[in-house]
């Protein structure tokens, strides 16, 4: 079975979990516990709530960054 990609990876994360309304749902500003947690590598910025946590941990932090990058360069008409 092939490895998947790791933008399809990052995608499915982001759907799968729905990290922000899990970090709504606590009262936790979504943008702000994703970045601690890409800048820290401190897992305990997302809510284990419907496995969020677990699920992000298995993602490189470098590709959920190059991903955020390249969708706003390109939003941006960048790239």
């Amino acid at each position: 079975m092939s490895e998947q990609d790791p933008k399809t990876r990052v995608y499915d994360f982001a759907s799968e979990t729905e990290v922000c309304d899990v970090a709504r749902d606590k009262k936790f500003d979504p943008v702000k516990q994703i970045t601690g947690y890409i800048l820290s590598g401190d897992a305990t910025f997302i809510p284990r709530d419907r496995n969020a946590r677990d699920t992000l941990k298995k993602l490189d932090r470098n590709e959920i960054l190059e991903e955020l990058v390249e969708a706003y360069l390109q939003k941006e008409g960048k790239i």
